[in-house]
């Protein structure tokens, strides 16, 4: 049993771990992100779905502070193609629909991880990864819940990362559009 439990230590981490996991990588990837980061980061995603896939719509809370969202996923686009490649629109407003649960509500919050806004970034990655002068504040300032940071910050980190930073599109949602 116990090298049952050792084993089971290998694939399992506890959201507190991966979290500490979640910082150290955002540092590494500071400093250039490596083929060997994205497959660390594509490996423990596999392994943790639980903490690296946003909620379904139906345990997706929202922030109680006020917006100008309407209600509508495309309402966003003319935003995302002021920010993405023409190319990447469509790759870009199908993640923004299932990170939102088909929302589109700027203010969505998983909460089973920190992620948050329309792209729904970690705050690791918000605070560590994306540079300040993209976000335009902090995560803790709220500039993740506001459409315009949320949106420069992901057409940035997809720029700098790819589309893998995303779990739908990891898992096909989003792929030739």
């Amino acid at each position: 049993m116990l090298v049952a439990l050792l084993v089971l230590g290998l694939f399992f981490h506890t959201n507190v771990q991966l979290d500490d996991w979640m910082e150290e990588w955002s540092a590494q990837a500071d400093y250039g992100l490596t083929a060997q980061l994205l497959a660390d980061l594509a490996d423990m995603s596999e392994r943790h779905p639980w903490y690296f896939d946003p909620q379904p719509a139906s345990t997706t809370t929202t922030r109680s502070t006020p917006s100008t969202w309407s209600g509508s996923v495309e309402q966003w686009r003319p935003l995302v193609a002021s920010h993405f490649a023409a190319n990447k629109v469509n790759t870009a407003m199908c993640l923004l629909a299932y990170e939102t649960g088909f929302t589109g509500d700027p203010n969505s919050k998983n909460q089973r991880s920190s992620a948050a806004g329309l792209f729904q970034f970690l705050r690791s990655t918000w605070d560590n990864m994306v540079p300040r002068e993209v976000t335009g504040g902090s995560y803790d300032s709220g500039m993740v819940y506001q459409p315009e940071a949320n949106v420069r910050a992901a057409a940035w980190l997809q720029n700098a990362a790819g589309w893998t930073q995303w779990s739908p599109y990891n898992r096909g949602e989003c792929r030739g559009l």
